[in-house]
C-alpha cells in the first residue's frame, strides 16, 4: 500500500488531497472464503472524510483461475460504510469506479478501512493482478481551530 499526499494543484483541480494505492501485492489472505481488512489510515476525533472515491486500474483476476470471479471493494469508516462491497474482479460484473460526496466525521477514534472479499473455495492471496486508486479529502476542524487561537 502507498499513501501519497496530492500536489496542491490536483488538490484544487480535482477537490481530493490524498491518493491510497493498493495492489493485488498487498492481499496476502490465504484462507478461502475469508475477507481481508486493510487499515489506511486512522482518523481523530472531529477529523472529516469529506469526499472518497476509488477508480480501478487493474481489475483483480487470477490468470490461472478464471472461477475466481468475485473480489469485492468495501470501504469503512470504523464501522460506518462509506462506499459499500462493489465488485471489482475482471471475471465479475465488475465496476470501474465508486464515489462518496456525502461527509463522514469521526466522533471518536477509529481507521478508514478498505476490506477486500473474497468466494466459496477460493483465496484472496491467489489473485496476481489488479490495482485500485483510493482518492480521499481528509480535513481536520479540530487541527484547523487550534491553529487558528
Amino acid at each position: 500500500m502507498k499513501i501519497n499526499v496530492l500536489p496542491i494543484e490536483t488538490q484544487a483541480a480535482h477537490g481530493f488531497n490524498h491518493e491510497i494505492v493498493l495492489t493485488h501485492e498487498d492481499l496476502t489472505e490465504t484462507t478461502a472464503n475469508t475477507a481481508q481488512v486493510i487499515d489506511i489510515l486512522d482518523l481523530t476525533t472531529g477529523q472529516c472524510v469529506e469526499r472518497l472515491a476509488w477508480e480501478v486500474e487493474t481489475y483483480f483476476t487470477d490468470a490461472s483461475d478464471a472461477a475466481l470471479n468475485t473480489t469485492t471493494l468495501l470501504l469503512k469508516r470504523g464501522s460506518t460504510t462509506l462506499i459499500a462491497a462493489t465488485e471489482i474482479n475482471s471475471n465479475g460484473t465488475e465496476v470501474a469506479r465508486a464515489r462518496l460526496d456525502t461527509p463522514s466525521t469521526s466522533t471518536a477514534s477509529e481507521t478508514l478501512t478498505a476490506t477486500f472479499g473474497s468466494m466459496a473455495a477460493k483465496s484472496l492471496s491467489d489473485i496476481d493482478a489488479g490495482e485500485v486508486r483510493i482518492f480521499l479529502r481528509l480535513s481536520d476542524p479540530v487541527a484547523l481551530a487550534a491553529t487558528l487561537d
